[in-house]
């Protein structure tokens, strides 16, 4: 229909806007506020995790984005079409780091150039809710985006450091440029914990 095609032309044009957007003005917390006044008409809850919280709960995405001034966060974003449903529980999950030097194993210069997109597929998952929310969907919908900025500081995760995920296995790490597969670790045993009936995650590797 012509309203599913408009929904479907607003979620691809917000995800192209978000991943275009300049990785300072971008920064985890920043787009915690523009994921937030996006979806406001929705009325879902959402969660957040930062600071000690998000360093107690999500260590993996902590040291990760611990290195830099913008510090990090995971959305939870929880959307149902009612109360009393049996409808699908769908969970989208998207990567969002923010800007990607590399870390300590830092890339070339040229490298860099594009890692203000290594948010896309948060930028993804946030089209797909928004085209699925718009068109009110009949799926209860739960979106998680750990968002980080993967600096270069004095507190940067360093080569063969261990950490302890959110579900206690110890991590060591072999890069600090596959930070990815840190925050997603964290993120995909966290939206495992209830029960649900499909989990989809978006990621760019680059």
């Amino acid at each position: 229909s012509l309203e599913k095609c408009f929904a479907e032309m607003r979620g691809i044009f917000l995800a192209r806007d978000l991943i275009n957007l300049p990785p300072n003005i971008l920064t985890p917390l920043n787009y915690e506020k523009i994921i937030k006044k996006l979806f406001k008409k929705f009325s879902p809850i959402i969660l957040s995790y930062k600071d000690k919280q998000l360093e107690k709960n999500f260590p993996l995405i902590d040291i990760v984005g611990r290195s830099s001034e913008n510090k990090p966060v995971l959305i939870d974003l929880q959307w149902n079409k009612n109360k009393k449903n049996n409808y699908p529980n769908i969970v989208l999950v998207g990567k969002g780091v923010t800007f990607d030097s590399g870390g300590l194993d830092i890339k070339p210069s040229n490298s860099m150039l594009l890692m203000k997109k290594d948010m896309g597929g948060s930028a993804v998952v946030l089209g797909i809710a928004y085209a699925l929310m718009s068109i009110n969907c009949p799926v209860n919908l739960r979106v998680i985006l750990p968002l980080a900025e993967n600096a270069v500081s004095e507190k940067s995760m360093r080569p063969l450091d261990v950490v302890y995920s959110r579900n206690q296995t110890p991590v060591e790490i072999g890069n600090t440029d596959a930070e990815g597969r840190l925050i997603l670790a964290d993120t995909l045993f966290y939206a495992d914990e209830k029960p649900t009936d499909l989990i989809i995650d978006f990621l760019t590797t680059v």
